[in-house]
């Protein structure tokens, strides 16, 4: 959600209590400028709240463990193959040995999601929220950009130069959004 639709949603909901509030009151001005002054702050405090704690107001729900899991590897399935170790690159004069990580040349991609899963059994964990503040600001888990994230670790399976399968194991971290869009 973005946070145009947060800002709507907020005023709805402001504008919502003053006409409730107006409508108990009979129209007392005074004690309903009161009111908005101590609601407002609630309010906004609120929506800060819920979307730390990974609400998503679009759906009007957080997702489940399985959607959370489901969404990473989707992201991975959809970026692979990643950078994996191809041994060491030594032609840097200011580094001793350097590890060179690039794409391989020929991977086999994975079919499905089933499949990712059957290959990787354990290769999802979903990550508190103290260990997500190494990635994600304050701000955007306030505004529900990092509701979220996921430690993704699978085998990369490529043909290496001699055409022989080959593997290499990975992990990714995928920071989700409160409503499921991965970053």
């Amino acid at each position: 959600m973005t946070n145009n639709n947060h800002l709507i949603f907020l005023m709805a909901a402001m504008l919502f209590t003053v006409l409730l509030r107006l409508a108990l009151r009979r129209l007392n001005v005074k004690k309903t400028f009161i009111f908005l002054l101590y609601a407002t702050p609630v309010t906004v405090l609120l929506c800060l709240a819920l979307n730390f704690s990974g609400f998503c107001f679009k759906n009007m729900r957080p997702l489940s463990r399985e959607e959370k899991i489901t969404t990473a590897i989707r992201y991975i399935l959809a970026t692979y193959p990643p950078l994996i170790n191809m041994g060491n690159d030594t032609s840097s004069p200011y580094w001793r040995e350097w590890t060179k990580r690039e794409r391989p040349e020929h991977p086999i991609d994975y079919r499905d999601i089933a499949h990712f899963r059957d290959v990787n059994p354990d290769c999802c964990k979903i990550l508190s929220w103290k260990q997500i503040s190494d990635y994600a600001s304050l701000k955007s888990r306030l505004t529900g950009g990092a509701g979220s994230a996921v430690n993704v670790t699978y085998k990369v399976f490529y043909r290496d130069a001699d055409n022989r399968h080959a593997s290499q194991t990975v992990t990714n971290r995928v920071v989700i959004y409160n409503c499921g869009m991965p970053w």
